[in-house]
């Protein structure tokens, strides 16, 4: 697991004509429960687009600025990746924990129909129908390699989404994705390019 702390990694990149930076922020959040996999995709749903405009279109930090959902070795956690040709990565950081500083009070913020239509959409989202057999069969053939033979699992997830609350999802915020909030566990990478 990431240990406590906020450790820092620094690389430059392979190719020395590369001019563009990234930085990679993962924050873990512990072992894969439905609940906990439905408001991290609950966050995503929340978050994806507001990240974007944030921090690529208004701020333009650089060419990529995503969040997704990461689950690795059966741990859930959230990534925030932005590419930067512009900025060096210690000022890209600053700019990400200022977004994840004040993202809560955006939850908070929302109107109720707002937050429903997003809980609604993300819902559909989960419960959307494979699209051919092979899908489906892909799908199926995840839980036999991950041998949790979850194979409705996206019902059970849709089904938690539908109870979080934004206080929840506020509350979370605060205690887990905030940045220098104690109970983050979170890790940094910087990827330097020639310039930075």
């Amino acid at each position: 697991g990431v240990p406590g702390g906020a450790p820092r990694f620094a690389l430059s990149t392979q190719n020395p004509e590369e001019g563009t930076n990234v930085v990679y922020v993962h924050y873990q959040h512990g072992v894969s429960t439905h609940s906990l996999r439905a408001l991290l995709l609950m966050v995503h749903q929340l978050m994806g687009e507001k990240l974007f405009d944030q921090l690529r279109t208004k701020e333009q930090l650089g060419y990529v600025a995503s969040g997704s959902v990461e689950t690795m070795y059966d741990v859930q956690g959230f990534r925030i990746t932005v590419e930067s040709a512009f900025h060096p990565p210690a000022y890209v950081e600053g700019r990400i924990n200022a977004f994840l500083a004040g993202f809560p009070a955006q939850v908070a913020a929302m109107a109720d129909a707002e937050y429903v239509k997003t809980r609604r959409s993300l819902v559909d989202s989960v419960l959307t129908m494979d699209v051919s057999l092979s899908s489906e069969a892909d799908r199926h053939w995840t839980h036999i390699t991950n041998q949790k033979y979850q194979y409705y699992r996206g019902q059970i997830v849709a089904s938690e989404i539908n109870k979080i609350t934004r206080e929840e999802v506020v509350a979370w915020l605060q205690a887990n994705l905030v940045p220098e909030t104690p109970l983050a566990r979170k890790i940094t990478v910087f990827v330097h390019g020639k310039n930075h």
